[in-house]
C-alpha cells in the first residue's frame, strides 16, 4: 500500500476514494524508500531527471489517480477480501484487491467487464446460477436492505440471504449512482438493482449481471446524472 500511494503521488492523486486501508501519511523517507524499491523491480526507471513508469502500470495507476467512477465490490459469506475498482476512460477498470495471507499486500489487475464477472464467479464472489424451475411460483422482489448503508447491507443482509453487491461511485462527489446485489430468496438466486431511484429485480444470470456490470463501467458515454 506504501508504494501504491507513493505512485499516486508521483501522479498527482489527492486522494485514494473506497478502499480500506491504512490512514497513516507517507513521510518523505517513505517515499524515496518506495521509489527505491518500485526502481529496483523495474516499476520506475530513471531517466535524465525523471523517473518513468512501466507503461502498463503506468495505465493502471492513471485510472486511481484520477477516476470518474469507483466501484466497492464485497463478499458477504466467505470472508473474501474487498476488491475496489477505478475507471476513468471507458475500457477495462484497474482493480485493487488486498491479498489475504500477505500483510498489507495488494494485486493491481485491470479487466473488462466480461473479464471481472468470469473472476468473481471463479474466485467465489459471485454465486454459481441455480437452473431455473419451469414452474416457480417464488416472488422475485427487490429486498428492503438495498437501499441501506453498507453497515446495513453487512448486517442485515447476511441474516437475509445476500451473497454479494457491487457499489458504483461518482469518484468527484462520492454520490452512490447505482448498487447490484446478489441475494438468495425462497431458495431462488436473484439479481437486484438499485439506480436513478429505480428498482428492478430478476432472476440471478450472469449475462444480466455482466450487462449491468459493462453499463455501468462505460465511463463517459452512459454517465448518470
Amino acid at each position: 500500500m506504501r508504494e501504491l500511494k507513493s505512485l499516486l503521488i508521483l501522479f498527482g492523486a489527492k486522494e485514494l476514494f473506497g478502499l480500506q486501508s491504512e490512514d497513516r501519511e507517507l513521510s518523505r523517507e517513505d517515499v524515496v524508500e518506495c521509489i527505491a524499491d518500485l526502481a529496483k523491480r523495474e516499476i520506475l526507471k530513471p531517466e535524465n531527471d525523471r523517473f518513468v513508469c512501466n507503461p502498463e502500470v503506468k495505465t493502471m495507476v492513471r485510472r486511481i489517480a484520477a477516476p470518474k467512477r469507483t466501484m466497492l465490490l464485497m463478499q458477504c459469506n466467505k470472508g473474501l477480501p474487498q476488491i475496489c475498482g477505478y475507471g476513468s476512460d471507458g475500457t477495462a477498470y484497474t482493480f485493487v484487491e488486498k491479498m489475504p495471507l500477505w500483510e498489507d499486500e495488494y494485486r493491481l489487475t485491470q479487466k473488462t467487464a466480461e473479464e471481472l464477472a468470469a473472476a468473481l464467479t471463479e474466485e467465489g464472489y459471485l454465486p454459481e446460477e441455480v437452473p431455473e424451475q419451469a414452474e416457480s411460483e417464488n416472488e422475485i422482489r427487490v429486498p428492503e436492505y438495498l437501499h441501506g448503508d453498507q453497515i446495513a447491507l453487512i448486517l442485515e443482509g447476511r441474516e437475509h440471504g445476500l451473497q454479494f453487491w457491487a457499489d458504483f461511485f461518482d469518484s468527484e462527489t462520492h454520490q452512490l449512482l447505482s448498487r447490484g446485489a446478489v441475494c438468495l430468496q425462497k431458495e431462488q438466486m436473484t439479481f437486484a438493482v438499485s439506480q436513478g431511484g429505480k428498482d428492478s429485480a430478476e432472476r440471478y444470470r450472469i449475462e444480466a449481471f455482466t450487462s449491468w456490470l459493462r453499463q455501468m463501467m462505460e465511463v463517459g458515454e452512459n454517465d448518470i446524472s
